[in-house]
C-alpha cells in the first residue's frame, strides 16, 4: 500500500491479475466482436419477419434517445432529412440530393457553412414501391420530345426515321441496363459521377463536366423551343426579342433556394404535355378526316443529312441515363428496376412512333420543326397551348440549371457574411442564365442542329461511351458480354462524330 502512495502508476495485485486475465482472452474472441459489430445488411421492409412493426430502430424511442441522436449526427444531418416530402421525390428524382435547403445559404446555427449534404441520404431509402418507381421512369422519359418525332419523320422518312429511333433506343437501353449492372458491382449507393473513380482520377470529373454541359445544351433546346412557340402569339416580333421575351421570369426563378417550390409547376408541366399530346393527336386525326393523308417517303435519299441530324436527335428523346441512379437507389425491390426501365421506355417509344406516324401521315412535307407549330394561327389552340409549354420551359430550365449550381456553388465558400454570400451566389446565377441566352442567340433559330448536337455530342457520350466503359472497368466483363459493351462504345463514338459533324456543316443553311 506504501508502494503505492509513493508510485501513481502502480496497481494492486488483483486488478493486474484481471488485467492480464482479460488480455490473454482477447486474441481468441476478435474474431467474434468483429463478427458483432459487423452492420446488417439492409433489407427491404417486405423481407422483414413481420414487415408491418417493421425494424427496431423503426420504433419510436423517448424524447431523451432521439435528442441524443441528434447531437451524435451534428452537421451530417439536416432535419430536411426527416420531413421529405414523397411528392418532391416522385416528381424530381435526379434532384433529391439537393431538394432541400442550400446549406451555404442558411443562417448562422440552422447548418454549418459549406456543409455538404450526403447524396445517397435520400436516394438510398429504399422506399419507392413498384408502381412508384414506373411513375418516376415515363416521367422522366415522357415529355417535350414528343413535339420533335414528327419532323423525325420528315427527315427521315416513314421507314428511316422510326428505324433509327428504334436502334438508337436499343443502344441506349442497354447502356443503362449496364449502368444498373456497374452499380451492382460497385456494391453501395453511388451517383453516375461516383462511379467515375473506375476509370481513374479523370472519371469522375469528366462525368460530372459533360453532365453540366448537358444540361446546359437542354436549356439551349428550351431557348429555341420556347423563342418557336412564341411566334403564334407574337408573329410580328423579330427572333430576338421573342427569344429574350422569358428571360426575366427564368432568372428570377434561378434564384430560388427551395426547389419545392417548383413541385407544383413541375407536376403541371407534365399534365401539361399530356393535356397537349391528346389535343395534338385530335388535331392529326381531324386533319386526316378532312384532308386525307399526304404524300410521303418512306426513306430520305434525297437529303441524306437531315437524317444524319435526326440520329443526333434520338440520343436527345431518351436521356434518361442520369437519372437512372437515383430511380435505381430509390426502388424498395431493385431487382425489378430493369424490368420496369424497359417495359415503360418500350411503351413510351411505341407512344412516340405512333404519335410521329400520325402527325407526318396528316401534314407530309409540311410538318414543322414542333408539332404545335402545326396548329392554325389565330385559333384558340394555336394559342393556347404554344403558350401553355413555353410556361412549362420557363418552369423547366430553373430546375436544369439548379443542376449546375449546386456543381459548382458547393466548392466555394464565397463569404462569411451571409448577405454578402447570398448575393455573390445570385449575380453568379443569373450570369449562367443570361450566358445560355447568348449562346442560343448566337447559334440562331436552329433547333435541328442544336437538338442533333445536343443529343449526338452529348447525350451519346452519357448514354453510350461512359456506361460502356465503366461497365469494362468495373464488372470486366468476358466473351459476348465485353464484345457488346465495346460495340456499344463504338457506337456512341459514331454518332458523337456523324451528328456533330453534321450540325455544324449545316448549320444556319436550315
Amino acid at each position: 500500500m506504501a508502494a503505492m502512495l509513493h508510485r501513481p502508476d502502480a496497481e494492486d495485485e488483483s486488478v493486474r491479475d484481471l488485467r492480464r486475465a482479460i488480455q490473454a482472452q482477447v486474441p481468441s474472441c476478435s474474431d467474434a466482436v468483429r463478427r458483432a459489430s459487423t452492420p446488417p445488411e439492409q433489407r427491404a421492409r417486405s423481407q422483414l419477419l413481420d414487415p408491418e412493426i417493421g425494424r427496431l430502430r423503426d420504433v419510436a424511442q423517448p424524447g431523451g434517445f432521439r435528442r441524443q441522436h441528434m447531437r451524435q449526427q451534428g452537421a451530417s444531418s439536416f432535419p430536411g432529412h426527416y420531413i421529405h416530402s414523397s411528392l418532391v421525390s416522385l416528381l424530381t428524382p435526379d434532384l433529391r440530393s439537393f431538394l432541400e435547403s442550400d446549406p451555404g445559404e442558411e443562417q448562422s446555427g440552422c447548418s454549418p457553412e459549406g456543409a455538404v449534404q450526403d447524396p445517397h441520404a435520400v436516394a438510398a431509402d429504399g422506399s419507392s414501391s413498384n408502381i412508384a418507381t414506373g411513375i418516376i421512369l415515363a416521367k422522366c422519359c415522357f415529355g417535350s420530345a414528343v413535339l420533335i418525332v414528327p419532323q423525325g419523320y420528315r427527315n427521315a422518312g416513314l421507314i428511316g426515321a422510326p428505324g433509327t429511333l428504334i436502334f438508337v433506343y436499343i443502344f441506349l437501353l442497354f447502356g443503362m441496363l449496364k449502368l444498373i449492372e456497374s452499380r451492382q458491382a460497385w456494391g453501395q449507393p453511388a451517383r453516375f459521377g461516383d462511379l467515375g473513380a473506375a476509370l481513374g482520377a479523370w472519371g469522375k470529373g469528366y462525368i460530372t463536366l459533360v453532365t453540366c454541359i448537358l444540361t446546359f445544351g437542354f436549356n439551349c433546346i428550351w431557348c429555341v423551343t420556347c423563342q418557336k412557340n412564341l411566334l403564334m402569339l407574337f408573329k410580328d416580333w423579330g427572333p430576338t426579342a421573342r427569344l429574350w421575351l422569358p428571360f426575366p421570369f427564368v432568372a428570377l426563378l434561378s434564384l430560388v433556394r427551395r426547389l419545392r417550390v417548383f413541385t407544383i409547376t413541375n407536376l403541371v408541366g407534365i399534365l401539361l404535355c399530356l393535356t397537349t399530346c391528346i389535343y395534338l393527336t385530335y388535331f392529326a386525326v381531324d386533319e386526316l378526316a378532312t384532308s386525307g393523308a399526304k404524300p410521303a417517303i418512306l426513306i430520305n435519299t434525297e437529303e441524306p443529312g437531315d437524317t444524319l441530324l435526326w440520329v443526333g436527335t434520338c440520343g436527345y428523346i431518351f436521356e434518361l441515363i442520369c437519372q437512372v441512379l437515383p430511380i435505381y437507389e430509390a426502388a424498395e425491390h431493385k431487382d425489378m428496376v430493369p424490368t420496369l426501365l424497359i417495359g415503360v421506355t418500350a411503351a413510351v417509344l411505341v407512344l412516340y412512333l405512333a404519335f410521329g406516324f400520325l402527325f407526318y401521315s396528316a401534314f407530309g412535307k409540311n410538318t414543322a420543326d414542333l408539332a404545335t407549330l402545326n396548329i392554325p394561327h389565330g385559333s384558340p389552340g394555336g394559342v393556347v397551348f404554344p403558350l401553355l409549354f413555353s410556361i412549362v420551359g420557363v418552369v423547366t430550365m430553373p430546375l436544369n440549371l439548379f443542376v449546375i449550381f449546386q456543381n459548382y456553388e458547393l466548392r466555394y465558400s464565397w463569404s462569411q457574411t451571409y448577405l454578402v454570400r447570398k448575393w455573390k451566389k445570385n449575380v453568379v446565377r443569373i450570369l449562367v442564365c443570361i450566358t445560355t441566352y447568348v449562346v442560343t442567340w448566337a447559334g440562331g433559330e436552329q433547333l435541328q442542329n442544336f437538338l442533333a448536337l445536343v443529343g449526338g455530342l452529348l447525350g451519346c457520350n452519357l448514354a453510350l461511351c461512359v456506361p460502356a466503359m465503366l461497365h469494362l472497368a468495373i464488372c470486366r466483363p468476358r466473351g459476348c458480354a465485353r464484345v457488346l459493351d465495346i460495340a456499344t462504345f463504338i457506337v456512341g463514338l459514331t454518332i458523337m462524330i456523324v451528328s456533330t459533324y453534321q450540325s455544324f456543316a449545316t448549320w444556319g443553311k436550315k
